[in-house]
């Protein structure tokens, strides 16, 4: 049986909440106070530590979070980049990933950078690090409160919903990163959705919360960073490969399918999420 936990809402320490939706044996719920989507019955963080590190989440279905090497997102980083990154990776020597799953981020860094950068990758996923160490990529699994470097950047790419705290997470963050350095976040804008019109599965329990561009901003700059830019794209099956399998799906009701959202594409069209920060310099 999974250890579970009752948490409050991390953003405002709000306890008062109202039902959202349930997946898989678990309520993801709403915060009266700020709006943020979280579960708040969940797997106690032992029990979410080990899930992470071997990719396999309990619940009325066990959960594979392993997936696969995956090119395509690379080819979507390289149309990201140039957006968030208008002026070029100038003055940028090193870079942390944190949570850098199997390295698709990192490789299209240091092409897009020609190798100028140099960039670590820290990921606690077992299957993931080995894959990325077998591409002779710099990628480990280290503990950030006595990690001995800071970085001109550090990135949290589609990491943030797995996170049982962001705000102290993220918090904690500023140790790695030079004064005046940057902070890169990726995650979706799903708190501003409805039950209904939110893509589905949300995939509890590995998933535990859901942010909005209006949440977030907000607690970055509490947390003492300023947001230098928001960048939204779209969420939706782009490859022909990947448009076959969906339209596959969606003949068949009993598959869920991202086509669906297609009739509402405006809704999604900016739901995934790039957030650029930065510290303040020494004075």
């Amino acid at each position: 049986m999974t250890k579970t936990t009752t948490v409050d809402c991390y953003n405002c320490h709000s306890g008062e909440t109202e039902p959202f939706l349930r997946e898989n044996g678990f309520w993801l719920v709403r915060c009266k106070g700020c709006g943020l989507l979280y579960i708040r019955e969940r797997p106690d963080e032992e029990t979410i530590e080990i899930a992470t590190a071997i990719g396999q989440h309990h619940g009325e279905q066990d959960l594979d979070a392993n997936v696969h090497y995956n090119p395509g997102v690379k080819a979507e980083y390289r149309r990201f980049l140039p957006e968030i990154f208008p002026d070029g990776f100038a003055g940028i020597g090193s870079w942390l990933d944190i949570g850098c799953g199997y390295g698709e981020f990192i490789e299209t860094l240091t092409e897009r950078s020609h190798g100028s950068i140099d960039v670590v990758g820290s990921e606690p996923n077992v299957t993931k690090q080995a894959s990325a160490k077998k591409r002779n990529l710099n990628v480990d699994y280290f503990d950030l409160a006595t990690h001995p470097r800071q970085y001109d950047v550090v990135s949290l790419l589609n990491v943030y919903s797995h996170l049982p705290n962001p705000y102290e997470f993220i918090s904690g963050l500023k140790r790695v990163i030079k004064p005046g350095g940057e902070f890169l976040i990726q995650t979706g804008n799903a708190a501003d959705f409805s039950a209904e019109d939110i893509l589905k599965p949300l995939g509890l329990p590995d998933h535990l919360s859901f942010t909005s561009e209006s949440i977030l901003t907000d607690m970055l700059e509490r947390i003492g960073f300023k947001v230098v830019s928001v960048h939204k794209f779209p969420d939706l099956p782009i490859e022909p490969k990947k448009i076959a399998k969906e339209i596959a799906k969606f003949i068949l009701p009993k598959y869920n399918s991202y086509l669906k959202y297609y009739v509402n594409y405006r809704k999604y069209s900016e739901s995934k999420m790039f957030i650029r920060a930065r510290l303040p310099a020494e004075s």
